[in-house]
């Protein structure tokens, strides 16, 4: 397993409230497992949230700060690239509009079956 990956969100130039509550759960995960955390900020503004962003992963990657405006294909065509990148096998993102929108894409594109986008909670059964 090469980590839990976990997408922030940039709305209106600020990082977007529920991608902290992402990144806890996905450094929760992380540690867990005994895996690295990576964060990934997708958008325009990205280098400006990028501190309020640092919950400890072990990397933070920046992708399609040239997008001014939200874009789903070009969100999840970034996304993929940062997937590519990092090879996570978990990947974790704030359930917002955007990302409902282009969460499904970069599943798709993976041809994964597990795509979900209502979790609230993780938890490992025994």
């Amino acid at each position: 397993m090469a980590g839990v990956l976990v997408f922030g969100e940039i709305a209106s130039g600020a990082l977007h409230e529920a991608s902290l509550e992402a990144l806890s759960a996905g450094a929760a995960l992380a540690q867990k497992l005994g895996v690295p955390l990576i964060g990934a900020l997708i958008g325009s503004g990205a280098r400006e949230v990028a501190d309020k962003f640092q919950c400890g992963p072990a990397r933070l990657l920046l992708c399609g700060e040239q997008l001014a405006h939200y874009d789903g294909d070009r969100y999840a065509a970034c996304a993929q690239r940062v997937l590519e990148a990092t090879g996570a096998s978990i990947v974790l993102a704030p359930h917002t509009m955007q990302t409902r929108d282009w969460m499904p894409r970069l599943a798709t594109d993976r041809k994964s079956t597990r795509l979900n986008s209502s979790h609230v909670a993780l938890s490992r059964m025994p």
